[in-house]
């Protein structure tokens, strides 16, 4: 599988963000020491999440650059590219349930927690 994209750069309170949170954990945790410390890189990977759905689809969480919209990869068992598939502002992103051409998400886009099926539609083309 192959999907071109531009690289998501790191911003500032992104990395700053990350080494708060190492130096945190590494605070807690008593009588361990880390072997070398936290360095952000410049750019994100290239992908957050990878899951499989039930028609054998693989699904690629592509990593946004800072205030862009999260969207999944689709790719066929053959590893040919299907679609891409735009998550709803304040939709997790971590891990929607896909089964039997639904979709379902978390969101809390309205201020509360509420799942949002999508029926997923192939097009033509």
């Amino acid at each position: 599988m192959e999907l071109d994209r531009a690289p998501a750069r790191v911003t500032a309170a992104e990395r700053d963000t990350a080494l708060a949170r190492a130096r945190d954990l590494a605070s807690s945790l008593e009588g361990v020491e880390a072997d070398s410390e936290v360095r952000p890189g410049s750019e994100k990977p290239a992908f957050g999440s990878i899951f499989v759905d039930d028609r054998d689809q693989t699904w690629v969480l592509g990593v946004p650059a800072a205030g862009a919209a999260a969207n999944w990869g689709v790719f066929g068992s053959d590893g040919r590219f299907l679609a891409r598939v735009a998550m709803p502002e304040g939709g997790a992103v971590d891990m929607p349930v896909v089964r039997g051409g639904r979709m379902a998400v978390l969101s809390s886009a309205n201020g509360y927690p509420e799942v949002i099926v999508y029926r997923l539609v192939v097009g033509g083309g």
